[in-house]
């Protein structure tokens, strides 16, 4: 930073020596194009502290997700325990629960 404060410095020095020498009419343009430079250093410097301060995105954490397994997975399981227990009785549902608990486990915790 220190650099680009000398740089100023020295157009600023440069600026008012330079106004020694020309004509008052040319005030006005040294003026205005050293105010363009400064203009753009105190916009680096705001993105720079911006950019320091805005937080990186979130991490994703388990069971946080784009899409809801555990009402799709309830929403599926309500058929599967009357097909499971139409056709294997308490067997079949037993197994349709634990394939759907393993199922929304292991999709949490990807």
């Amino acid at each position: 930073m220190s650099d680009e404060r000398e740089q100023l410095r020295d157009d600023l020095l440069a600026v008012t020596a330079a106004r020694k020498d020309l004509e008052p009419g040319h005030d006005r343009e040294l003026i205005d194009h050293f105010l363009e430079k400064l203009d753009v250093e105190i916009d680096r410097r705001i993105d720079e502290r911006v950019a320091a301060r805005v937080p990186a995105a979130p991490q994703r954490r388990a069971g946080h997700y784009a899409i809801p397994i555990v009402p799709i997975a309830l929403g599926i399981a309500i058929p599967l325990t009357a097909i499971a227990g139409a056709s294997a009785g308490l067997a079949g549902i037993i197994v349709a629960w634990a394939a759907i608990a393993a199922i929304v486990y292991f999709a949490m915790h990807a």
